[in-house]
């Protein structure tokens, strides 16, 4: 599996970066809750977390779940 390490770690990352994001589209929305930009972040990283993409990446990279259920998302 080495050979596939620099994609596992790539998979990682999109999960954290959509997390991230998912963050903070959630805090911005708190103070500003007719932020259209952040409602957008928002509701495209939870189709992310639902998504047969999301599901793939699952199956390879165990952060990703991990993070998933920080974030609150049901895997």
């Amino acid at each position: 599996m080495r050979q596939f390490d620099g994609y596992i770690r790539l998979l990682d990352a999109i999960v954290h970066m959509a997390a991230r994001d998912h963050r903070r589209a959630s805090r911005k929305l708190q103070n500003n809750p007719e932020d259209r930009y952040a409602q957008h972040t928002k509701d495209e990283t939870e189709r992310f977390f639902r998504s047969d993409w999301f599901r793939f990446i699952a199956d390879y990279a165990d952060e990703a779940i991990d993070t998933a259920k920080k974030e609150g998302f049901a895997i």
